[in-house]
C-alpha cells in the first residue's frame, strides 16, 4: 500500500531484503489502506476542496460516460460476459458510474451543480437494475469475487489460501486475454481483477498482530507472496500500456483501472526507474483532469524519499515504530504548509492521516 514504509530496505511496508522485512508490508499496508477507503469525489471532514473530479457537473459528465460505457457493453457486449475479465468491467463502469452520482446527489440542496440530477439519478437506477444481472453472472462464475466484496464492505479477511485460489484464478483469466486490452470495458475488468489480488494478497492475514517469530514469520511469507503478485502486475501494466497507447487514466479507462495501474507503480519499490518514469506521465493525466491527483502526490512522495536527503512534499510516505506502535512521517519539505498542500489536491489533515496508520502500527486495522 502506499504510505508507510519501516526502513530504508522496506518495500511497501514489508522490507524487500529479508534483513529489512519487516517494513516492507508496512508501507502498503498502511498508506493504501487509508487512500483506497476514500471515495473519489466529495469532501472530507477538515477538507475544503474536493478529491476528484474538480466540480459536481464535470464529476456528472464523468458518470454519464461510465454509464455509456456499461449500457454499450450490456446492449451489444465488445466480450463475452461468462469471462470473468468481461464481467467485472460491466461491473466496474456501472457501479463506479452509481457511486459518482451518489456522492455529488447533494448539489442539488447547495445548488453546486447545473446538470439534470433528477435525469441522471434515474438512469442510474434502471443501470443498477441490469448491472445486477451481471453482478450474480460474476458470483456464480467466479465466487471469490463475492469473498472481495466481503473484504471490501465488512473487512472480513479470507483466509491465506483463499488469498492464493483468487490470485490464481486472476492469473488464469487475465494471461488468456479474453478480452482485448483496447476495450475499456476489459482495462477496467482486468485491473479490477488485479486490484482484488493484489489487496487481498497485503491484507491476509494482519501480521502486525502478531508478535515476534510469529511476525516475522508471517512477514517472510507476506514478502514472498506479494513480490509474486507485484511483479506480475507490473508486466501486466506494461503489456496494458502498450497496447493502448499511453496511461489508464479514470476519464476513459475506469476509476477502478486507474486506481490499480497507479498502485501498480507505487508498489514497484524493486524497479525504481519504472516509478521515475512514469511520474511525469501521472502528472500529465491530474494536469488534464482526467486522474485523481491524490495519484501523482503519493507516487511523488515515494520517489522523492528514495533519493539522498530526498524530502516528500505532501507526507504520505513514512514508518511505524515497532516499540511506540505509532506511524511517523519520512522528512517533509516546508512542514508548515503541508496541510495546506494535502487539502488542495483533496488529502485529509496530516494530523487526522497519521491517526489512522496509527490504527494499522497497532495491528487494529487490516
Amino acid at each position: 500500500m502506499p504510505g508507510a514504509r519501516h526502513g530504508p530496505g522496506w518495500y511497501k511496508g514489508v522490507p524487500w531484503q529479508l534483513g529489512g522485512i519487516l517494513g516492507f508490508t508496512r508501507n502498503w499496508v498502511v498508506g493504501a489502506l487509508i487512500l483506497l477507503a476514500a471515495p473519489l469525489t466529495g469532501t472530507r471532514a477538515g477538507q475544503s476542496a474536493p478529491v476528484w473530479p474538480p466540480s459536481p457537473d464535470t464529476g456528472m459528465v464523468i458518470a454519464g460516460r461510465w454509464m455509456d460505457q456499461a449500457e454499450q457493453a450490456l446492449d451489444h457486449p465488445p466480450c463475452d460476459l461468462a469471462d470473468r475479465i468481461c464481467a467485472t468491467g460491466v461491473h466496474g463502469f456501472a457501479h463506479a458510474a452509481v457511486d459518482m452520482v451518489a456522492a455529488l446527489s447533494d448539489c442539488v440542496q447547495t445548488g453546486g451543480c447545473q446538470a439534470d440530477m433528477a435525469a441522471l439519478e434515474a438512469r442510474t437506477d434502471a443501470l443498477e437494475k441490469r448491472a445486477k444481472a451481471v453482478d450474480a453472472r460474476l458470483e456464480v462464475i467466479s465466487p471469490d469475487f463475492a469473498t472481495q466484496d466481503l473484504v471490501d464492505r465488512w473487512h472480513m479477511l479470507p483466509t491465506a489460501e483463499t488469498a492464493e485460489r483468487l490470485w490464481r484464478r486472476v492469473r488464469g483469466d487475465v494471461e488468456r486475454d479474453a478480452c482485448p486490452p483496447t476495450q475499456p470495458l476489459c482495462v477496467e475488468g482486468e485491473l479490477l481483477a488485479l486490484w482484488a489480488a493484489d489487496q487481498i494478497s497485503r491484507s491476509t492475514p494482519n501480521c502486525f498482530a502478531l508478535d515476534g517469530q510469529a511476525r516475522q514469520a508471517c512477514m517472510i511469507d507476506m514478502v514472498r507472496r506479494v513480490g509474486r503478485v507485484d511483479a506480475f502486475d507490473q508486466g501486466r501494466l506494461r503489456h496494458i500500456m502498450a497496447a493502448i497507447g499511453g496511461w489508464p487514466d479514470a476519464l476513459t479507462w475506469g476509476s477502478r483501472a486507474s486506481q490499480m495501474a497507479w498502485l501498480i507503480v507505487q508498489h514497484a519499490d524493486p524497479t525504481p526507474a519504472f516509478q521515475r518514469h512514469l511520474l511525469p506521465v501521472i502528472k500529465s493525466a491530474v494536469d488534464a483532469g482526467r486522474t485523481p491527483p491524490a495519484h501523482y502526490a503519493y507516487l511523488y512522495d515515494r520517489v522523492a524519499v528514495k533519493k539522498a536527503g530526498g524530502r516528500q512534499l505532501y507526507g504520505t510516505q513514512g514508518r511505524c515504530d515497532d516499540k511506540s506502535h505509532t506511524w511517523g512521517p519520512d522528512p517533509v519539505a516546508d512542514p508548515a504548509h503541508l496541510d495546506q498542500r494535502r487539502v488542495a489536491i483533496g488529502l485529509t489533515p496530516e494530523a487526522d492521516y497519521q491517526a489512522q496508520l496509527n490504527r494499522v502500527c497497532r495491528g487494529e486495522l487490516h
